[in-house]
């Protein structure tokens, strides 16, 4: 990390503040809790009733099989009037997306782009 001498001082803080952290008995396991990581989102139940973008089956190599159901989240816009609504011709960059066993998610589209397709792409080709 010295390419810049302000990111040698940063490891070094980082490191004694690691050591620290082990003297004072906070382990990661107490701060990284699994509540830590559940979706608290308030509309999950609405956007799980909602029609979805896309249904994707997957298959894991083992033969598993699960389904996850994908929502595209529309980019918010500001009306001149400061009215605040959804733009559905916006570009969307993130998605919900849900499992049959209960877990949900928040996805990038580029990491999905390459396998979500547009009406227009079956049409026009």
């Amino acid at each position: 990390p010295a390419v810049d001498g302000r990111r040698n001082v940063l490891a070094r803080m980082a490191g004694r503040r690691a050591v620290a952290m082990v003297h004072e008995d906070q382990l990661l396991s107490k701060i990284l809790t699994k509540e830590a990581f559940e979706t608290g989102n308030p509309y999950r139940d609405s956007i799980e009733n909602s029609l979805p973008f896309v249904t994707i089956k997957l298959q894991e190599k083992k033969g598993t099989q699960r389904t996850l159901k994908v929502w595209p989240i529309y980019p918010l816009q500001s009306s001149d009037e400061g009215v605040v609504f959804r733009n559905e011709n916006g570009t969307v960059e993130r998605y919900f997306a849900g499992e049959e066993n209960g877990e949900f998610y928040l996805i990038q589209d580029r990491v999905f782009r390459k396998i979500f397709r547009g009406f227009d792409f079956f049409t026009n080709h």
